[in-house]
């Protein structure tokens, strides 16, 4: 986001709370009063009255930078989360994970959420290490029933 350093800025009639006018610094690029000037040899009334709709504009520039970075922001998210997405899919088919499946599946023979129906998905309570390393660990994985992976899934996707 842009920030004003004052580069550029003009003396300014400006009048006080109390009536009384001064003279002031004030940017040009974001119409922010920077300091009083002193009026000692300075003829008041042949300077431009301070302008408050150079910090309107200021601000609506910087309302749209926020905003284009914002959206740039969602759209690199997307993307991130899309490339995600691709290699997890991508690791699903893999021999690794097959063995880790298989594994979680021996050792919960019941569904662990219901405990009605036996464990025929492998689920996953943690990402952290796919994220990080490219592949997970049965200890971070559940065995479930198809209804209740549906049911965890469809949670995880809507908090």
């Amino acid at each position: 986001m842009i920030d004003c350093i004052h580069e550029t800025s003009a003396e300014r009639r400006c009048k006080n709370r109390d009536g009384s006018e001064v003279i002031v610094l004030q940017c040009m690029l974001c119409g922010a009063r920077i300091r009083n000037v002193s009026k000692e040899g300075r003829i008041m009334a042949k300077l431009d009255w301070f302008d408050p709709l150079i910090a309107e504009a200021w601000d609506l520039r910087r309302k749209t930078e926020f905003e284009l970075l914002e959206r740039q922001r969602a759209e690199d998210q997307r993307n991130r989360i899309g490339q995600w997405w691709d290699a997890y899919s991508d690791y699903l088919q893999s021999d690794q994970w097959k063995h880790v499946r298989r594994t979680v599946l021996q050792r919960d023979r019941a569904c662990q959420k219901c405990f009605e129906a036996p464990a025929t998905e492998a689920h996953h309570l943690t990402y952290e290490t796919f994220t990080n390393r490219g592949f997970s660990y049965p200890a971070e994985c559940v065995g479930l029933c198809h209804e209740c992976h549906r049911a965890e899934t469809a949670a995880s996707r809507s908090a």
